[in-house]
């Protein structure tokens, strides 16, 4: 039974300062794609996020621009995709190989943060 007393969690959390753990790849840590922005709990959000003002640009040619709209509206911009990101990610969790396919057909993607911080960590000598 869920208590009603209890305050609902925003699902997308605002980044908080990360400090370093030492011997744990930064890839395994939460770290927003800007400074004191949003940071995704899912590869989905964080790709949405680190790709927002892509995804604005190109809305009208995803294959799955319908479950965008559903969530952010037919244009919607870079901060609203941002910001809905969680939500966006809710609603392709049984199409992620459809969004995969659209990303990929994206030009100018770029992976989110912590994957590009955990892989510079891995060529550490």
């Amino acid at each position: 039974m869920v208590d009603s007393a209890v305050p609902k969690q925003e699902p997308l959390a605002r980044s908080v300062t990360v400090m370093p753990v030492a011997g744990v790849p930064p890839g395994d840590q939460e770290v927003p794609e800007q400074p004191g922005g949003f940071f995704g709990r899912s590869f989905e959000d964080a790709f949405i996020i680190a790709n927002a003002a892509v995804l604005a640009d190109n809305i009208s040619g995803l294959a799955l621009k319908g479950h965008f709209d559903r969530t952010v509206g037919e244009h919607p911009t870079e901060a609203a995709i941002a910001t809905q990101a969680y939500q966006i990610a809710e609603n392709l969790r049984d199409h992620k190989t459809d969004f995969a396919f659209d990303a990929m057909l994206l030009d100018g993607w770029k992976v989110p943060r912590y994957i590009d911080e955990g892989l510079q960590w891995l060529t550490l000598p």
